[in-house]
């Protein structure tokens, strides 16, 4: 029989993606901290795991997928203690690059491979295996966890040959993201005090070189239906604009524009719209000028 895969991290990403192997025949050995996660998952077929360490105990892999680079540095010690030789460690959370490549190199110190491979989709994605993922690991490690990652994603991009350049390229994508979601803001406001309706300026910006994710989906897709259950938070958003923002410090860079997006993206959260879905984003910064949309 094959070994199970082990997976920490139930949240709302982990949760349905746990699911979407167990669909795909892959047993499971999960653990969160939070019990009712676990419980959650058992009841799916996953085998419950009692702590952190436990959920190595005859596993051929380990997916981790937690809430940022301070959960996973949270946990390292207990798994590196206790890390079986040989273990491939498939690290999804959006981390830190510079948090996954020193685990990596203690994981290597002590026989293990890491890889990282946060990803893109949210929730919707996590649940229908359909999620964007990039990779960053080198041929072994990337070898051994491709059939994992295919069942959990529709795209699988190797970026990189060593650790941490899926972190880079995930908070690469985020900060793209956070920017083209403003300017899409920006954009619509001209558009509606010019009396362009804005259903028909989607269409055609689609169609030409003003086309974007953030204006066919975010604004197109969500704030035009009155949708704003996209499944990805204004504070969620604002941690990986953190991290993008210290790796560019650490790169020795000083992005101008991302700064001041992040600083847009932190005003709502101070106005207490963090918890909030991330396309709410839209409304509410067009209501600082006085617009609403139809």
């Amino acid at each position: 029989m094959t070994p199970p895969v082990g997976f920490l991290g139930l949240g709302r990403m982990g949760g349905p993606m746990v699911a979407v192997l167990l669909a795909a025949g892959r047993r499971v050995r999960a653990y969160d901290v939070t019990p009712a996660a676990v419980e959650r998952a058992a009841a799916a077929g996953a085998e419950p795991a009692a702590s952190v360490s436990d959920v190595l105990a005859g596993v051929d892999a380990l997916i981790t997928m937690l809430p940022d680079e301070r959960a996973v540095e949270a946990v390292s010690g207990e798994l590196l203690a206790a890390w079986p030789r040989g273990l491939l460690w498939i690290e999804m959370s959006s981390s830190a690059p510079a948090t996954t490549r020193a685990l990596a190199a203690a994981l290597r110190a002590r026989g293990g491979l890491l890889l990282d491979a946060p990803v893109t989709g949210g929730t919707w994605g996590a649940a229908s295996g359909e999620l964007t993922i990039m990779v960053g690991g080198d041929d072994e490690a990337f070898g051994r966890a491709r059939p994992l990652l295919e069942i959990l994603g529709r795209t699988v991009v190797r970026v990189g040959s060593e650790p941490g350049a899926g972190d880079a390229a995930k908070a690469v994508n985020q900060l793209v993201m956070a920017i083209n979601t403003i300017a899409a803001v920006e954009g619509l406001a001209l558009a509606l005090r010019e009396g362009v309706d804005p259903r028909a300026l989607v269409t055609a910006l689609q169609a030409g070189a003003g086309a974007s994710e953030a204006l066919g989906t975010k604004v197109g897709r969500f704030a035009l239906e009155g949708r704003y259950d996209s499944g990805f938070t204004i504070d969620q958003l604002r941690k990986d604009l953190r991290i993008a923002l210290e790796a560019a410090e650490t790169a020795g860079l000083a992005p101008g524009l991302a700064a001041r997006t992040r600083a847009l993206w932190d005003s709502l959260a101070a106005a207490g719209h963090g918890p909030e879905d991330h396309t709410r984003a839209i409304p509410l910064l067009l209501a600082r000028d006085d617009l609403t949309l139809p």
